[in-house]
């Protein structure tokens, strides 16, 4: 093929998270994996400071969001569709025991639920065709965000407005990250076992009962 020849490794740049707390050297580590938004070039991760960092590709940095809590997992980007209109988010867990919704360009929070995930597990979110000509062809809008807990729920949420959408008890504790796919989520459970779960259609609405009809008058 044409494509670039790779020999070895340059250093492009490096990042400096919060200074260590207790005076001492260094910085504070990080252990959750970095997101990289193919869509912008930004990279997110989270770290032991309790703070989301979101950093340019050149390495400046763009902006922090306060987790409350040490931050374990990755950072997942998704697209949510709102109505007219399309927004880069990120879903993230911390040991606060919550799971955030962020926008991806200012850090702002969009909402927040509480799941007994402590920053283990990384959340996931299932991806499907946007309809109505609302984004280009080719494009994915999220709709459903899984994650699980140490307490050994997994939990669904609308990616969107946060909405709880239901939750199902596992036998054991969830650290394993959820994988989604056509309506099915796969995870690994602490009672060593792994888990495919269906996610279930919400039934349709039915349409309002029609008053029946009254027989007209009599002269």
């Amino acid at each position: 093929g044409g494509g670039a020849a790779y020999g070895g490794f340059a250093s492009a740049w490096v990042f400096h998270t919060s200074a260590r707390r207790g005076g001492e050297p260094g910085s504070e580590p990080i252990f959750s994996s970095p997101t990289l938004d193919a869509s912008s070039g930004a990279v997110y991760f989270g770290c032991v400071d309790g703070l989301l960092y979101a950093v340019a590709p050149e390495g400046a940095p763009l902006w922090t969001f306060d987790a409350a809590g040490p931050i374990f997992s990755a950072p997942c980007a998704f697209t949510a569709s709102l109505g007219a209109g399309l927004e880069r988010r990120l879903l993230v867990t911390s040991q606060s025991g919550r799971l955030l919704c962020v926008e991806a360009v200012h850090g702002a929070l969009r909402w927040e639920q509480p799941a007994e995930v402590h920053g283990h597990s990384a959340p996931a979110v299932d991806r499907a065709s946007a309809q109505h000509g609302v984004v280009a062809a080719g494009d994915v809008a999220a709709r459903v965000a899984v994650v699980g807990g140490v307490d050994g729920r997994l939990h669904a949420f609308d990616c969107a407005s946060g909405a709880p959408l239901g939750t199902t008890q596992l036998p054991g504790a969830v650290f394993s990250s959820a994988a989604l796919c056509t309506g099915r989520v796969v995870v690994g459970c602490r009672d060593d076992f792994l888990y495919c779960l269906a996610l279930r259609a919400q039934p349709a609405a039915q349409p309002a009962a029609q008053p029946a009809a009254q027989p007209a008058a009599q002269p």
